[in-house]
């Protein structure tokens, strides 16, 4: 018998199939709040027919806010938000689904690496 494989943060994790693949969204410097490929430094949109299930994030700062909007660098709508971190690194797991056709949009107040910070999660079907 063949063990599935897992992907996955924390107590976050997904079987892993043909469709479903792992995705790393980072921010290397302060900028537009669009975060883009790690690897590709492509702005980055789940394509029709998928979603983008975040898993976990990493960032620096007082107030960080993840949404999601149709516009690039629009605030749209909000998915998660953590508050009075007195400029600590934050590394957290959450479950967030972003649908087809957003960008995903980063804000961060209180920091000298204000918008500096990876979003990991996977792209998977509908």
């Amino acid at each position: 018998m063949v063990e599935p494989v897992t992907i996955g943060y924390g107590v976050n994790k997904w079987l892993k199939d043909d469709d479903t693949k792992f995705i790393s969204l980072n921010r290397p410097s302060n900028g537009a709040s669009t975060l883009s490929y790690e690897d590709q430094g492509v702005v980055y949109q789940p394509p029709v027919g998928k979603k983008f299930i975040v898993l976990g994030c990493c960032f620096v700062g007082n107030v960080i806010k993840i949404t999601y909007d149709t516009v690039l660098d629009t605030y749209g709508t909000e998915i998660w938000t953590q508050g009075n971190t007195q400029g600590s690194v934050i590394v957290v797991p959450l479950w967030a689904e972003i649908p087809a056709g957003n960008y995903v949009n980063i804000y961060v107040t209180g920091s000298s690496e204000a918008t500096q910070g990876t979003v990991w999660g996977i792209e998977t079907t509908i």
